[in-house]
């Protein structure tokens, strides 16, 4: 096992050693996952893999603090650069009135739309544990919160940047030359610990829910760098600055989103991610809604080496059969509309079985026959996942 984070949060401590009475409420879940990859790789022809993770969650609540302590571990079977340790919470909050104050690690979600998340800039993805993007590592911050009627501000001093983690030579789903992260270059002359700073302001209009945001720190995802004298590839983290806004709007059946950014890095580039999901509720007479969904994703770099989303449309179609189970299903397609070969899709369908048991099936599709592509070295690591999971 390897701990990510390597802070200390000595006030936390000793709180948590000076309060008389302890009552703590703890829950959290137990994952088993299996994952079977549909054909075998040039560079890894194993096709099993599996994956057990832990991430309890405790919490205290006295008067006007509290604490949440969200530790996450993980072994898998196949690569041990993806078995880890890291916190994804491990805070003290402070609530007064109209502000709030919070210290220590913790993980923040900016975003609305459903095919991608572009603004999501505070956390460091852990790209290890999901396709999507959507696991997070734990960011150690200080972040102050002012909530009026109908608007808040959040302020955020971010002291410690948190190097994501790559597959090694053993692993699946990831570039063709192995990552180097003992090669990481930052353009910053203060390295990991540079200072980073964000803002974000959100409130209502017109029936408009919106949120504005400035972000200036350490770019979160690499750029990749060939290094001939190692034959892999350095990641370098260039100082960034963003600003960026997120909206939606209800109206009857559909709901409108957007999420979009402008951003100063080594160059200047913008990107935007928009539509609408329409609701069909009580299809064929039955308790069952089913959620059309449409997003345009645009970046003005307009390299597909670069990132993904520079000229494709996602659709998809998300199904609730409001039962006691919990049961729903998610089918999405992302559909590059300048090269009609490079596609990826995606299935989720997942259950209760019980109060304390769910299961959960995933599948990824990746198509790309130009080596230009972002997505080209996924092309054989189309896979289909079943997941077991216990909470308690």
């Amino acid at each position: 096992m390897k701990c990510i984070v390597n802070s200390s949060y000595p006030l936390l401590a000793l709180i948590l050693i000076a309060s008389p009475v302890w009552t703590f409420e703890i829950q959290g879940n137990l994952n088993l996952e299996q994952r079977h990859y549909v054909s075998a790789k040039e560079q890894q022809s194993e096709q099993y893999e599996a994956t057990l993770s832990f991430a309890p969650e405790l919490y205290y609540n006295h008067n006007d603090i509290e604490v949440n302590i969200k530790p996450y571990a993980r072994i898998n079977s196949m690569d041990d650069e993806k078995s880890g340790f890291y916190f994804k919470e491990l805070n003290l909050a402070y609530t007064s009135n109209a502000h709030e104050f919070k210290v220590g690690i913790n993980q923040v979600f900016w975003g609305v739309t459903e095919s991608q998340h572009i603004i999501d800039i505070i956390n460091q993805t852990d790209t290890l544990a999901s396709v999507d993007f959507e696991q997070k590592m734990g960011q150690p911050m200080l972040q102050y919160t002012y909530y009026s009627e109908d608007s808040s501000l959040q302020v955020f001093l971010l002291p410690h940047f948190q190097k994501p983690k790559y597959a090694s030579k053993k692993g699946r789903l990831r570039p063709i030359l192995v990552v180097d992260p003992s090669l990481v270059q930052f353009e910053s002359s203060k390295g990991k610990n540079r200072q980073d700073f964000a803002l974000k302001y959100s409130s209502r209009l017109a029936g408009i829910d919106y949120s504005l945001h400035y972000f200036n720190g350490i770019q979160r995802t690499p750029i990749l760098q060939y290094s001939a004298a190692h034959n892999a590839l350095a990641p370098l983290h260039p100082n960034m600055e963003q600003v960026g806004i997120e909206s939606q709007l209800v109206y009857e059946n559909w709901l409108f989103k957007l999420e979009g950014y402008h951003r100063h890095s080594t160059h200047n580039y913008s990107a935007v991610t928009a539509g609408f999901e329409y609701t069909l509720i009580g299809v064929f007479d039955s308790f069952w809604d089913i959620n059309l969904i449409s997003e345009y994703q645009y970046d003005s770099r307009q390299d597909p080496s670069l990132a993904q989303g520079q000229n494709d449309l996602f659709l998809g179609a998300r199904l609730t059969l409001n039962d006691l189970d919990g049961t729903t299903a998610l089918v999405g397609l992302v559909q590059d509309l300048d090269d009609k070969d490079t596609v990826s899709g995606r299935l989720e369908i997942s259950s209760r079985i019980n109060d304390s048991w769910r299961w959960r099936v995933e599948g990824w599709l990746f198509q790309a026959d130009s080596v230009d592509e972002i997505t080209f070295f996924a092309r054989k690591d189309d896979f289909l996942q079943f997941s077991i999971e216990y909470y308690f």
